[in-house]
């Protein structure tokens, strides 16, 4: 048998376990059955316009500012960013690390950088909204928003113009069919040797987004690709891995001319057929580049 003195120990022991299983359980309600959010104090911001017409790439200038209680993690926080129509549906995401990690950043000194993001041309909704906060592997974590600890703060509505379609090209000569993977909803268009691209004209300094993917590995080599206006030429560039690439190309107001319109001639000084790359294949095209987006900006920088 235990001792008397064992017993009521023992006793003490779990009454002491009661209450404090009984305090878990209260706290866990009061939470929504969740453990409270952690805090990490500091406050996002984004800076972008009221509006944006229909496909425009847009630069995501991110200011994050450190408040007097921020203390620097071991290890560094993701950022994630959800784009949210109307409806509430998630239209893009663009998770990332920060250009100077997390752990370096210190109490009272913002850190800003910007990305660019590149929506959809058939991305139609009436406003997006943008939700961006900090997380790691244990979760999302609470961050400052106008004085309150929100673990998904929302810091910017976006209306876009439907009707506003002049940056987006209207294809002359030159294209295939736009091919979209169903499963991703990554979408492209192949090129020609040659192909030609019409834009609105913008009627003053302008940026040319072009991403696209070059067939370095089928061609054997680097690939030189020329984007001209008429007899000027804006861009050469020569790819040299297989990796997709952007170029954002500074048009003077100058090449743009006076007509409404603005044709981009892009060429290629290699290009390929899957069919001498794979004799199973039955695709005769010749391939020159792999576009996934063209854009005619106006530049509001000058």
């Amino acid at each position: 048998m235990l001792p008397r003195e064992a017993v009521r120990g023992a006793s003490r022991f779990r009454h002491l376990l009661w209450i404090s299983l009984l305090l878990t359980a209260v706290s866990a309600m009061a939470c929504g059955g969740e453990e409270p959010e952690r805090q990490v104090d500091v406050e996002p911001s984004l800076n972008l316009p009221e509006s944006t017409p229909v496909g425009q790439p847009l630069e995501l200038a991110y200011s994050w500012a450190p408040g007097p209680d921020f203390s620097p993690p071991s290890d560094d926080y993701h950022v994630f960013v959800h784009l949210i129509d109307q409806e509430g549906t998630i239209l893009l995401q663009d998770d990332h690390f920060p250009p100077l990690p997390t752990s370096q950043w210190s109490p009272g000194e913002e850190v800003s950088y910007s990305r660019w993001l590149y929506p959809p041309a058939d991305l139609r909704p009436d406003y997006i909204d943008f939700y961006v906060g900090l997380y790691d592997d244990d979760g999302r974590i609470a961050v400052k928003s106008e004085g309150e600890w929100n673990g998904r703060p929302s810091v910017h509505r976006l209306y876009v113009r439907a009707d506003d379609v002049a940056g987006l090209p209207v294809t002359f000569e030159g294209w295939f069919d736009e091919e979209i993977v169903a499963t991703t909803g990554d979408r492209w268009t192949w090129m020609e040797r040659k192909a030609v691209a019409a834009f609105g004209n913008p009627r003053g300094p302008a940026i040319l987004h072009l991403r696209a993917h070059s067939p370095v590995v089928e061609i054997g080599g680097p690939q030189i690709v020329r984007l001209s206006i008429g007899e000027v030429e804006i861009a050469s560039i020569e790819v040299t891995d297989q990796t997709s690439f952007e170029e954002r190309i500074e048009v003077p107001a100058e090449a743009l001319g006076d007509g409404d319109w603005v044709e981009v001639t892009i060429e290629v000084d290699k290009w390929f057929k899957p069919t001498e790359i794979d004799p199973a294949s039955s695709d005769t095209r010749e391939l020159g580049l792999q576009v996934f987006g063209l854009y005619l900006a106006p530049d509001t920088t000058r």
